[in-house]
């Protein structure tokens, strides 16, 4: 009996030793990874933020919404996502004021000069901008709900692949853009 329950405190010994092994990230992300995220991604990685953001609104405040389709449908949500950070941001007691009506018309503008002529469409790959006050509110409301948690400064394998992937479009679109014909 008690070798059996020596054996049992050795297993629970190396269970806990590895869980305090595993670091815990806070969800807050450094502005400057969510900048070079959206550039060197052409901007695919907001559209990745507003999913995993209205995700996050989707469990926390326990509402039947559909986080793909409210993706897919970004210009018409973006008021509403707005709304909420910084709403979840004030409970938290974040100070900064801003309109979401603004960000949305700017986000919404920039998106759109996307069809104008290149090079002139390549200013929509600033439709980031807006978000950033997002990010910043979001990032006010981790550091608050998670304060013991370790802020993540590295990126994740898909960040890396996105950043590989938009790497080489970008180096693509620079040499035939300068290229002589």
């Amino acid at each position: 009996m008690n070798i059996k329950q020596n054996l049992m405190n050795q297993e629970n010994q190396q269970t806990t030793n590895e869980q305090m092994v595993v670091q815990q990230y806070s969800k807050a992300q450094p502005v400057w990874h969510f900048v070079l995220l959206c550039i060197l991604s052409i901007g695919i990685y907001q559209i990745y933020w507003f999913y995993k953001s209205w995700k996050f609104f989707k469990e926390h405040n326990k509402i039947n919404i559909s986080p793909f389709w409210r993706t897919f449908f970004m210009p018409f949500y973006a008021y509403s996502l707005f709304k909420n950070v910084f709403r979840l941001a004030e409970e938290k007691g974040y100070k900064e004021r801003h309109s979401p009506e603004l960000l949305t018309f700017f986000f919404i503008a920039l998106t759109l000069l996307l069809i104008l002529p290149n090079p002139y469409g390549l200013i929509s790959l600033f439709s980031f901008v807006p978000l950033i006050t997002a990010v910043k509110a979001l990032n006010y409301f981790w550091r608050r709900e998670q304060p013991d948690f370790k802020e993540r400064t590295g990126f994740s394998r898909g960040e890396i692949a996105l950043l590989i992937i938009g790497g080489i479009f970008w180096i693509l679109f620079l040499v035939i853009t300068f290229l002589p014909e």
